[in-house]
């Protein structure tokens, strides 16, 4: 089985991309814990000194909040469309390493369309309960190292 790299709706799509220093390492694999039409639950392998953004693809009309833990994050309710980033690291997410961890959502993402209201619960997880939770493999470890270096390529 092929690891699910977002979450899709009705005109809209939620991924959590990876961020290792300045550099995007692209979407993060994410594993389902809960699904309805209404609210959705995942787990996100995260390892320290990793941080995550999330990005949305919505309708123009659609209207998107972050919350993190229980704070509504300031300049995080916007429309779609609009430029807004935010960037969430591992020590300010706090990272769940057991199954006891996950009842609580590190992140709400909140979106809003004319189609009805969804719920995104994320739940950021060390990269060994996310092999535990999926049964996939967690993606490799990166630094910044391994970002382009403005070398020539073939």
């Amino acid at each position: 089985m092929q690891p699910t790299h977002a979450i899709e709706g009705a005109g809209w799509s939620v991924s959590f991309q990876r961020r290792v220093g300045a550099a995007n390492r692209g979407a993060l694999p994410i594993a389902t814990l809960e699904s309805s039409p209404d609210r959705v639950r995942v787990a996100v392998p995260l390892r320290t000194g990793e941080a995550l953004w999330v990005a949305v693809i919505a309708a123009p009309s659609a209207a998107i909040s972050v919350r993190m833990g229980t704070a509504t994050l300031d300049g995080a309710t916007t429309s779609a469309g609009k430029d807004t980033m935010h960037r969430f690291d591992a020590e300010a997410l706090g990272v769940a390493d057991a199954r006891r961890d996950v009842a609580a959502d590190s992140l709400t993402i909140t979106l809003e369309t004319p189609d009805g209201t969804v719920r995104i619960g994320a739940i950021a997880v060390t990269p060994q309960l996310y092999e535990e939770l999926s049964g996939e493999p967690a993606p490799r470890p990166t630094t910044e190292d391994d970002q382009y270096g403005g070398w020539r390529l073939p």
